[in-house]
């Protein structure tokens, strides 16, 4: 017969290493959260592709359109800046708009709707 093999009782944990055995727990379970989140699908990217190209397309039209109205908008200032000597040319001379208003004024006319109106209109005109 073979000698008894002596059992001995295992040592009981110490409070430190429960403490650590439960902390690497607590840690294992939080990876195994992360594990269990479902992946990105391949649907959902191509969902998320064609959701960019369509914004894609709609800012290149919102380009394109400003990009017109800008061209627009140069054309018409180029066309005002062009036509501006003519209208210059075109003003009264001031000792000539001095001498209107002299001719219309109010004083001259009886106070009258029309010269007031004539008066208030040249005056306008002065640069």
């Amino acid at each position: 017969m073979p000698p008894k093999a002596e059992v001995t009782r295992p040592k009981r944990p110490s409070a430190q290493a429960v403490r650590d055995m439960e902390a690497k727990i607590v840690a294992l379970e939080g990876e195994l959260s992360q594990l269990k989140q479902p992946p990105v699908t391949y649907k959902k990217m191509q969902d998320r592709v064609r959701f960019l190209t369509d914004a894609n397309h709609r800012l290149c039209a919102d380009l394109q359109r400003l990009q017109a109205e800008l061209s627009a908008l140069r054309f018409t200032a180029s066309r005002l800046r062009d036509a501006t000597p003519a209208s210059a040319e075109a003003a009264i001379a001031p000792e000539m708009l001095a001498r209107l208003v002299r001719l219309c004024h109010p004083d001259k006319h009886s106070n009258s709707a029309a010269s007031n109106e004539a008066t208030a209109w040249l005056l306008g005109q002065r640069t």
